[in-house]
């Protein structure tokens, strides 16, 4: 079955980036932001197999702890 996504917080207003934070049906977050790819950075990261690193706002993070 496919999710269904609920944007919490943030959008495009800028033009420039889409940093957001969505629920999800299956009780998730899915975080949208500018991809981390600077190669040094991503060394720094525990980022798994299939995994990605995006960064966004901290004015985003309290957001996502809301039921």
């Amino acid at each position: 079955m496919t999710a269904t996504f609920t944007k919490i917080r943030g959008g495009c207003g800028s033009g420039e980036t889409c940093e957001a934070i969505h629920s999800t049906s299956r009780r998730t977050a899915i975080v949208t932001g500018p991809a981390v790819t600077d190669p040094a950075e991503r060394a720094l990261l525990p980022i798994g197999p299939g995994e990605t690193a995006v960064e966004v706002s901290l004015d985003l993070l309290p957001e996502a702890a809301r039921p």
